[in-house]
């Protein structure tokens, strides 16, 4: 999913193996979606450890495909969302320059 659809094939090796690089320390949007997915598949999971109640009505375990599928588009959400915040954090001017701007002006 990150490769294809996030990076488009494109990775920075180096900042791989650096936590104060591009990627840093922890994917947090990776992270928030693994667990929500947890969390949300556990319904159902049918299995003779544990047997959620939507896995108890089907008959049997779905919790693979949930737990595939929504942190996947989880994942692409979350990704997408900061993606937008950090180039909306970047063509943002800071207040001290429109002031120093508007002052130049007059």
């Amino acid at each position: 999913m990150d490769f294809y659809l996030v990076n488009r094939g494109h990775y920075e090796l180096d900042d791989l193996f650096t936590p104060s690089g591009r990627y840093g320390a922890f994917n947090k949007a990776g992270l928030g979606a693994y667990l929500i997915g947890c969390v949300l598949l556990t319904p159902f999971v049918n299995s003779g450890f544990y047997t959620g109640y939507i896995g108890a009505k089907l008959g049997f375990d779905l919790s693979w495909i949930v737990g595939l599928v929504l942190p996947a588009v989880l994942y692409l959400v979350f990704t997408k969302a900061a993606r937008r915040r950090a180039s909306a954090a970047e063509t943002e001017i800071p207040p001290s320059a429109e002031i120093a701007a508007s002052r130049q002006a007059s």
